[in-house]
């Protein structure tokens, strides 16, 4: 399967030698994989609240949602900081601008985020059934 051009491998191999930014990167993907598993957690309890709309539910919908902004914010400034480190370092980041777009698109983001996660357990899995 291609990847995207800007993947998780790709934007590594433009931190070469930056033990550094090999940290900062490291704690993008973590963050990622928070921020994918709170955005299913959080759509699984909208398809339970729709079921089943009694308050119980809806305040554990609100709390999902606030765990996934909160994931959300935190992936966006461990991203937006790697790359302000990298390109202190002299280092391509032609990746920040193809990920987030000219003005910083939040929801680009998260797009990316969930596609890379998603891309990179598709890899695992496929490698698991060969």
């Amino acid at each position: 399967m291609p990847q995207s051009a800007h993947s998780f491998e790709s934007i590594k191999k433009t931190l070469d030698g930056g033990e550094l930014l090999i940290e900062l990167f490291d704690d993008v993907v973590d963050c990622s994989h928070r921020y994918y598993e709170s955005a299913l957690n959080y759509m699984a309890m909208v398809l339970i609240t729709k079921l089943d709309s009694s308050r119980p539910q809806r305040k554990s919908l609100e709390a999902r949602d606030e765990a996934r902004r909160l994931t959300h914010n935190s992936l966006c400034d461990k991203l937006r900081v790697l790359a302000r480190t990298a390109n202190e370092a002299g280092k391509d980041i032609s990746w920040w601008e193809g990920i987030t777009g000219r003005n910083e698109d939040r929801h680009k983001i998260g797009r990316w985020a969930l596609k890379q996660v998603s891309e990179k357990l598709k890899q695992q899995a496929g490698g698991q059934n060969a």
